[in-house]
């Protein structure tokens, strides 16, 4: 095994704690927070305000939950909850890595309208032997942000005859990575996406690593880094810095931007100002390849993957989006209301 595989799977397994844990919790003065959004409409941006507040805990009563297995193109076993309503549009929510598909149930009970599915990737539940296999051979580490596409297609394929309305994809993170790659595949509407939420989304794999090396704390604190400067001196330099990200160069095919360009659904890009693993300069990247008259933004207050601080702006975004396929109708409700 080389040095820069080393390099590769030390980075991309400690980088994974970093962004599990989520604070929930509703701040006792329950100030308005600022959301601003930018769309085709509104190029300019315009501020939407929205204070936190509990979400119903009893989201799943009048749901029929079924617990089903589906296989993948090469005979990967993929274990899914479907959270059935009787609707016709289904929110297909995608986790970040490493974690298991219940991680997104607080997600699944902003929709209590809609179906939900969730899903686990071929490692969601024995992510440490995948571990040991990665440090073993690096088979696993090269291939990883690849095949896990297959699970993505085979809830598509699952779906397909249900006749849905409305096929809405929810990204977190690394799944949004994934959902964009799936969803460019498609040269027609026919299986496919109808509506794409990517939260959290890197472009690249080597762009991970140059914030990585930038500050090594983000791989365990992905919400505020800080390392002592003298370790960011000793991983920021050039030699450090070119050694780190040439370990995710095993993945360099996989560019969302690429991606983004064949889209041909609404696309729903939801950023945190505070996100250190995607800086600004990143997201612009992802916001310049999506096509202009699809795309729309939604810049939060929050750090990487913990956009769902907010619940209630979260769950209001995203239902407008799938009505309208776009937020100009909410803008357009605040300017009045203002």
């Amino acid at each position: 095994m080389s040095y820069k595989q080393l390099i590769l799977i030390s980075l991309i397994m400690f980088s994974c704690a970093g962004i599990q844990a989520m604070d929930l919790s509703i701040p006792d003065n329950r100030a308005p927070e600022e959301f601003v959004i930018k769309t085709a409409s509104y190029p300019e941006s315009s501020v939407f305000t929205c204070a936190r507040e509990q979400v119903s805990e009893d989201a799943f009563v009048n749901a029929e939950l079924h617990n089903i297995t589906l296989t993948t193109e090469s005979g990967i076993e993929v274990p899914v909850l479907h959270i059935d309503r009787k609707s016709d549009t289904v929110i297909i929510l995608g986790q970040g890595l490493s974690d298991p598909k219940e991680i997104m149930l607080p997600t699944a009970a902003l929709f209590s309208d809609y179906d939900v599915i969730l899903f686990d990737y071929r490692w969601s539940t024995n992510f440490d032997t995948y571990q040991f296999k990665a440090i073993a051979t690096c088979s696993f580490i090269t291939k990883m942000f690849h095949n896990e596409a297959e699970e993505i297609r085979a809830v598509l394929s699952h779906i397909k005859d249900k006749e849905y309305t409305n096929v809405v994809g929810l990204g977190l993170c690394y799944s949004a990575i994934l959902f964009a790659k799936v969803q460019s595949e498609y040269t027609d509407s026919n299986g496919s996406f109808t509506h794409l939420v990517l939260d959290s989304c890197m472009t690249t794999l080597e762009s991970m690593g140059h914030c990585l090396a930038a500050d090594p704390y983000l791989m365990d604190k992905a919400h505020e880094g800080g390392a002592p400067a003298w370790l960011r001196t000793v991983t920021g330099s050039r030699v450090m810095r070119a050694l780190i990200s040439s370990g995710f160069m095993c993945a360099q095919d996989l560019e969302v931007t690429k991606d983004l360009k064949n889209c041909s659904c609404p696309i729903l890009f939801i950023h945190g100002k505070k996100d250190y693993m995607v800086p600004e300069s990143e997201f612009e990247k992802l916001w310049n390849a999506a096509p202009s008259e699809l795309r729309t933004e939604v810049l939060t207050p929050f750090y990487h993957a913990h956009n769902l601080a907010n619940r209630k702006a979260y769950g209001l975004v995203i239902k407008e989006f799938i009505k309208k396929g776009s937020l100009e109708g909410l803008l357009s409700l605040q300017d009045t209301d203002s």
